[in-house]
């Protein structure tokens, strides 16, 4: 594991240059030549989400996110069982709160072994339209309880059993109107793990990766996105990739993806079950974000 996460380390630096330093030709496809005006850079995403990633998109004080997420079986299964929609799904509904328009907190519920969670997000930088701040960069970080049924095992879960945590580092820039990317190296711990768990290695307690993901717009209220989170656990390492679609539609952001995993919750996302890449294992999901100012 040392070996993969110097690796994942160097990578990760490598990016963050070149997030923070941009590129010439990326700044040729800016659509104003003109004096930029200050204040902070707004949409480098579409929602506080882009597929299962955490994104620095603040929400401002008072507002509410309220999120529904959902994945479906493997594709491969083939149309007897509608290309997986007819397996059993993992479903996250989440709500985010943001007291200041720096700090939220989030409240969820995931089906996949039945977690709750609490996390929250701070916004340290926010990148400014003139160029002094050239990079977002967000920290977030949360605990989950794990609250499925293991009466059936020899050694039943204590309390202390069911606690899972995580955190993460993002790192984005919007190079232009298009196009945005965010790099988010981060670990997750579950203090008890085995094969009733839906993690990617049943004696693995310590996960480690960096999430990659990007924003392309191809039309004023929709986007390409796509997602890379290679993981490293013990001498083991994969990667769970995604690739979707954002359409905004005035109150709501619909999000239409494949992904290779269907975890949803942010522990799982470094330390969850994935699908090979090699054997084409994807599945469908979709996201429902809304957006509530709880102000009067």
């Amino acid at each position: 594991m040392k070996r993969n996460f110097i690796f994942s380390l160097q990578v990760f630096l490598f990016l963050t240059v070149i997030i923070i330093s941009g590129v010439d030709s990326a700044q040729a496809q800016l659509e104003r030549r003109r004096a930029v005006p200050s204040g902070p850079e707004e949409l480098i995403f579409m929602a506080p989400r882009s597929i299962n990633i955490y994104t620095v998109e603040p929400l401002s004080a008072g507002e509410l996110h309220y999120s529904i997420m959902h994945t479906f079986g493997e594709v491969e299964s083939g149309i007897q069982n509608l290309w997986g929609i007819d397996y059993g799904a993992n479903v996250r509904l989440s709500f985010e709160y943001a007291p200041t328009d720096r700090f939220s907190l989030a409240f969820a519920r995931t089906s996949e072994d039945k977690v709750i969670d609490l996390s929250g997000r701070l916004h340290l930088i926010q990148q400014q339209r003139d160029g002094s701040v050239p990079v977002s960069i967000t920290l977030s970080g949360g605990f989950g309880l794990t609250t499925a049924d293991y009466s059936y095992l020899q050694n039943n879960y204590s309390l202390s059993d069911r606690f899972q945590s995580q955190a993460m580092v993002h790192i984005a820039r919007k190079f232009s109107q298009e196009l945005s990317l965010q790099v988010s190296p981060g670990f997750a711990y579950f203090s008890r793990v085995g094969t009733e768990l839906s993690v990617a290695n049943p004696v693995e307690n310590v996960y480690a990766g960096v999430a990659f993901a990007g924003r392309y717009r191809v039309a004023s209220r929709m986007a390409l996105t796509f997602q890379a989170v290679p993981r490293f656990y013990g001498d083991e390492s994969d990667v769970v990739l995604g690739a979707g679609l954002d359409i905004e539609t005035g109150g709501h952001v619909f999000q239409l993806y494949m992904v290779t995993s269907n975890t949803l919750q942010d522990a799982y996302l470094l330390g969850g079950k994935n699908g090979g890449i090699k054997d084409g294992a994807f599945r469908i999901g979709f996201n429902v974000n809304r957006v509530f100012s709880m102000k009067r």
